[in-house]
């Protein structure tokens, strides 16, 4: 399987996703992949009816927030949208093997963090 990509347009705060090269526009511009980074925010992780509830540190205001979260699987992809406002929390099946991919956005600035 060719690797995630994870895309991010600044304009309408639109998250895509695509395997290998792939490219994407959104409000009439080319967006590039967001950086993918190794974790350095860990959420708390709750077990709960067979799900994992994912609670972020992060204060959810319109300049830093989560836009996404994306499970990725060796045969299938989820995304999560979260908003500014709401609750930094996600809930996700519990899935063995699964990546989890959560998308930043702080004060302009977008990054990606992976956590196995």
């Amino acid at each position: 399987m060719n690797k995630l990509n994870i895309y991010y347009c600044p304009n309408c705060k639109n998250v895509g996703i695509a395997y290998g090269k792939a490219q994407i526009e959104c409000c009439g511009r080319k967006i590039e992949p967001v950086a993918i980074e190794k974790e350095n925010t860990i959420p708390t992780i709750t077990e709960m009816d067979g799900e994992y509830l994912l609670e972020y540190a992060c204060p959810m205001t319109k300049d830093d927030f989560i836009a996404a979260v994306v499970v990725e699987r060796y045969d299938r992809v989820g995304l999560i949208r979260l908003f500014p406002e709401q609750a930094a929390e996600v809930r996700v099946a519990q899935v063995k093997g699964a990546k989890i991919y959560t998308v930043f956005c702080r004060q302009g600035k977008v990054w990606c963090e992976v956590m196995k």
